[in-house]
């Protein structure tokens, strides 16, 4: 059992005695939310109420740019609390720093409320700079929704059709629909209880590729005024633009550029008042996420974030064909290591460059194979035909039973 799974089974071990010991429970999210943190924090509000209706639990923090108003989400500014906070537990969600929590200044750093417990759960890869109590930490999960829902199939919960039609938005979301590579056969089950659940999903399909004139608008403008190098697109959206299109909410539309050949990483630059740019990165087959990392950001292998300023996206640019480069090399010099007409000098030049990146940036055919065959050997079989085991499964790789977690 590797690190994660006994990580996992701690967690699952832990969570449900601190839900059953709390009479308060209070859920944070990230700032600027999406439909991962929006959907896990009404989700997991929603299946909590339904198993211990006597509970309160609260979700707090705000939704600036009216993400999802369709759904209905009732945010708790807790102004007149009047309840003891050491009997309170709180649940962070989607988010590991205390820079990106909506609200953290005002119940953590900046007020003598000391919770009973903090518990965070998280699909991104990074170490917390804050306290918690209890962790779950899962980069293999597409979302913190896939997370949620699998804790709750672990437990036994109820799961009403509107916590289901929030978890569904989230997997959906944040998964662009199920089309990156953190989506594995487990992604899909666990959307697919959703569904069992009473999951509104043909509305939430709809409503994920339904867009106003003005977003269409935007759309083409984003795709008329791209710059486009040797392998890298961008875009870069002014003030004057968002006011000119009445919207704010740009970011999530760096996905225009996806589907344009030859183009290995995109990125769209949103200006902000203070002088800065919010930075969207995506890519494919090089790390989105290294190169938000070098300017502070951070997020997804494929799908990142960072902010910047003006003399700053040259110096993004630049790096982001530099990297580019770096995994053409190492692409070329893995479909060449067999070869016997390759030239001896071009070979070591390469292996020199490979050596200065992560090898593990590229997988090599005996790895994936090996991936095949954990997976074959795990028995990931259709839902429909297997509906007993497809409960227990755990993190893609194995099943996770109950009987496993209470040895851990």
């Amino acid at each position: 059992m590797n690190q994660r799974d006994k990580d996992r089974n701690h967690f699952l071990k832990h969570f449900q005695n601190l839900v059953l010991q709390f009479d308060h429970i209070i859920v944070f999210h990230h700032n600027n939310p999406d439909g991962d943190c929006l959907g896990s924090s009404f989700g997991l509000q929603g299946i909590i109420h339904a198993n211990y209706p006597n509970k309160r639990v609260y979700v707090v923090g705000s939704n600036p740019n009216q993400l999802y108003s369709w759904m209905t989400m009732k945010f708790d500014n807790l102004i007149n609390y009047d309840f003891d906070f050491s009997n309170a537990m709180a649940i962070i969600l989607d988010v590991g720093q205390s820079s990106r929590i909506d609200c953290f200044d005002k119940f953590f750093r900046n007020s003598r409320v000391s919770f009973g417990a903090v518990v965070k759960i998280d699909h991104h890869d990074s170490v917390s700079d804050f306290h918690v109590d209890l962790c779950w930490d899962d980069p293999t999960y597409a979302s913190t929704c896939c997370q949620i829902v699998q804790l709750s199939e672990f437990y036994g919960w109820k799961m009403p059709p509107k916590a289901a039609t929030f978890l569904y938005m989230g997997i959906c979301s944040d998964s662009l629909r199920f089309s990156i590579d953190s989506v594995v056969p487990r992604t899909l089950i666990l959307a697919a209880k959703t569904w069992r659940n009473g999951a509104n999903y043909v509305d939430i399909h709809r409503r994920l590729k339904s867009r106003s004139w003005e977003q269409i608008q935007l759309s083409n403008y984003l795709i008329s005024k791209a710059i486009k190098t040797e392998d890298v697109i961008y875009g870069i959206v002014t003030l004057q633009d968002m006011q000119k299109f009445k919207t704010t909410h740009v970011k999530s539309m760096v996905n225009v550029y996806e589907h344009i050949d030859d183009c290995w990483i995109w990125m769209l630059m949103v200006e902000q008042p203070n002088d800065i740019f919010e930075v969207s990165i995506r890519s494919l087959n090089a790390s989105a996420k290294d190169l938000a990392t070098k300017y502070g950001g951070g997020g997804h292998e494929n799908a990142a974030g960072c902010r910047i300023t003006l003399d700053q996206i040259q110096d993004l640019v630049s790096d982001a064909e530099y990297m580019v480069k770096t995994v053409k090399a190492e692409l070329y010099y893995e479909s060449n290591l067999n070869r016997e007409d390759k030239d001896p000098e071009e070979a070591e030049r390469v292996k020199q460059v490979v050596a200065r990146k992560n090898p593990e940036v590229v997988r090599d055919a005996k790895n994936l194979l090996k991936d095949i065959k954990k997976e074959r050997e795990a028995g990931v079989y259709d839902v429909e035909q297997n509906p007993d085991q497809d409960l227990e499964l755990g993190i893609g790789e194995r099943f996770v039973s109950k009987k496993e977690v209470a040895k851990e």
